[in-house]
């Protein structure tokens, strides 16, 4: 394949991606995306703080929001409600930009509040719709980002050069989430800019301008929201493997599990002084009184019968809402479709697997390189998933579900494992046809999902 093709194929990837979101930030029900109404007030809230608004600017702002929402929400009510209808409106206090773990705080709202300084546009309306729009070309971002990764890894392998980029393109969940206002889009931006980055570290080595700008958007992707933690242990485990010099095998994995096991020990034994047991409840992750941790941790009822159907649950719906779950998890799809899903990526999955015993026999050799990168991707999908776990589960007293729109942070890495998995399950002369099965399965139940979730909102029915 010639660069030419590739060039046009990926810009039909991206224009299918523009529009995609495009389509569902025109159609999707405003009271039904995720917590979009939140995400604007701090937005308004933060850009007031910037602009040293006095208090009857942003209660005239906040009277403002609340008409424009309400009547976005309720959009076939011709009757139009008076201001005055809307006086108890406030907005919410500005959030930190630099405090992310504290509640909802993160630089989403800096960088929204200051587009918006920039613009200064006349209508709220207007700003909804650029937020929405934010989102969607930061979603293009994310899949242009995928494909660099993928030119980087797999020059030579048309497969997996186009199938990368476009397995996350077609996934809907991640259509939805392009379409909607939320925080979520620049932080999954900023990790996926910092996956290609580490991609060129372990492949140039450590320049200084790689190490920099890897370091900086760390910095940046952990500001941006809670759920990228996972890339601190990450960046320990990208260095420790960028200087292992032997195979990636059982001696690895002996060294990391005693490196691992001190650094744990050190960890609670630093957690006895106040200051830094501090630092991390309130700003990485809450912990229980230090001195109830273990027993916090090993509770009996962290191993019942009900809690193990629970943990199955947590699991189950993380793989649902991945795929086809999206707004407040209200959307109806037959298992049919999920299990579609699970099979689909259980047949990458066994692909790995037979790439894995195909290099432990010897039978591929690739390069070394490329192998850490690889293990650095897995170990970063199981430290999300660990991390949302123990956030969600363990460290509580009434345990929540977590959302598969969480893991779009990694969902590079997601892509990267699962197309190489069904590149080594499919001889080459069948790869096209797969390639053009996954486009036209993928766009029936985008099609399945959106037709649903409206069904749903407005009619308050659901099919297939």
């Amino acid at each position: 394949m010639n660069v030419k093709t590739i060039r046009g194929l990926l810009l039909l990837i991206l224009g299918m991606t523009l529009i995609k979101g495009l389509i569902y930030s025109i159609v999707i029900p405003f009271d039904r995306a995720p917590d979009e109404d939140f995400y604007f007030r701090q937005i308004k809230a933060k850009q007031l703080q910037l602009n040293q608004a006095s208090d009857a600017e942003k209660q005239q702002v906040a009277v403002e929001a609340e008409r424009t929402w309400y009547s976005l929400v309720n959009w076939g009510n011709t009757r139009e409600r008076p201001l005055k209808d809307f006086a108890h409106a406030k907005l919410p206090g500005a959030p930190s930009s630099f405090k992310p773990y504290v509640g909802n705080n993160d630089i989403y709202y800096l960088v929204m509040a200051q587009v918006l300084n920039v613009l200064n546009l006349d209508s709220i309306r207007t700003e909804i719709y650029l937020a929405r729009g934010f989102s969607i070309l930061l979603g293009v971002g994310i899949v242009f980002l995928a494909f660099l990764v993928a030119r980087e890894l797999f020059l030579n392998t048309p497969f997996l050069l186009i199938g990368i980029p476009l397995f996350i393109a077609l996934i809907p969940q991640f259509s939805a989430m392009n379409g909607s206002c939320n925080s979520d889009k620049l932080a999954e931006f900023l990790a996926s800019l910092f996956f290609w980055l580490m991609v060129k570290v372990c492949k140039y080595g450590m320049k200084v301008h790689l190490v920099t700008g890897a370091f900086l958007i760390m910095g940046a992707t952990v500001l941006s929201k809670r759920t990228t933690t996972f890339v601190l242990p990450l960046l320990v485990l990208v260095v420790f493997v960028y200087f292992w010099k032997w195979t990636i095998g059982i001696r690895m994995h002996l060294v990391l599990f005693v490196s691992g096991a001190i650094l744990v020990l050190g960890g609670y034994a630093l957690l006895w002084n106040e200051w830094f047991y501090t630092l991390v409840s309130e700003n990485i992750i809450w912990l229980p009184p230090v001195e109830d941790l273990k027993n916090y941790l090993f509770r009996p009822e962290l191993f019942t019968l009900d809690s193990v159907k629970f943990y199955a649950k947590f699991f189950i719906l993380l793989h649902w809402s991945f795929w086809g779950l999206f707004g407040y998890m209200t959307i109806h799809l037959h298992h049919f479709w999920y299990i579609g899903a699970a099979l689909f990526q259980g047949v990458a999955i066994f692909g790995l697997m037979k790439s894995i015993v195909r290099v432990r026999h010897k039978r591929i050799m690739p390069e070394r390189w490329v192998a850490k990168t690889l293990y650095l991707m897995a170990v970063s999908i199981v430290l999300v998933v660990a991390i949302m776990f123990i956030r969600s589960v363990l460290l509580r007293d009434v345990p929540f579900l977590g959302q598969g729109r969480r893991l779009f942070v990694v969902i590079i890495p997601i892509s990267v494992l699962t197309m190489l998995g069904l590149e080594n399950v499919f001889p080459p002369k069948y790869q096209k046809a797969l390639e053009c099965l996954m486009i036209v399965g993928f766009t029936i139940l985008d099609v399945v999902c959106l037709s649903n979730y409206l069904l749903l909102h407005f009619y308050g029915i659901a099919f297939f």
